[in-house]
């Protein structure tokens, strides 16, 4: 009976000691936040994670290239469907570590409607301030480069030379050149 007893107080002495030295959870992610254009497409998640990790995301139109794994250094893909839904669409990636959960905020823009182009010839050009409400938009630089609009965003030109620069956008009501020098044309057909 004595023999039981110590063989019962060693396993618990031996339980609450794992317990005690158990390490908490540690959860990174290299980003809080991803922008999508309204026709879908992907990104990557990296993150560090010190348990067995699970992901999730929070709705159909959001894809995973993995929903679990091991600790370390991780990365997984995630897929955006098109938005076909008239308005910005919100949903997020969750990220479950240990049981410290980390998300990451998705937002699509809605599909684009309007158009703003312009002609530039110079070597920086400031993109125009978009007023409206829930403005989205995509710009085409006119030189191969693309990038969501940004309301300070800037863009420097390798080669000089005139580039016809395109904003697709949805919301717009108005526009606002900051700084005209350069700019020789604009078409407002499309906005």
């Amino acid at each position: 009976m004595k023999r039981i007893l110590f063989l019962i107080l060693g396993a618990s002495l031996l339980c609450s000691l794992a317990a005690c030295h158990r390490e908490d959870p540690e959860l990174n992610l290299d980003t809080s936040s991803i922008a999508v254009l309204p026709q879908g497409g992907s990104a990557t998640v990296a993150f560090t994670c010190n348990y067995k990790w699970t992901a999730q995301a929070s709705d159909p139109w959001i894809t995973l290239s993995s929903a679990a794994g091991g600790k370390g250094t991780q990365s997984i893909s995630v897929s955006f469907a098109p938005n076909d839904s008239g308005s910005v669409r919100k949903g997020s990636v969750d990220i479950n570590c240990g049981g410290m959960v980390r998300s990451v905020r998705i937002t699509q823009a809605r599909p684009f409607d309007q158009t703003l182009s312009l002609v530039f010839t110079g070597s920086v050009l400031q993109v125009p301030k978009l007023v409206g409400s829930s403005v989205s938009a995509e710009v085409d630089w006119g030189d191969g480069t693309r990038e969501m609009y940004d309301a300070g965003l800037e863009h420097t030109y390798g080669t000089s030379g005139s580039h016809a620069v395109t904003i697709n956008l949805a919301g717009g009501t108005s526009f606002e050149i900051r700084n005209a020098a350069g700019v020789t044309e604009i078409d407002l057909t499309g906005f």
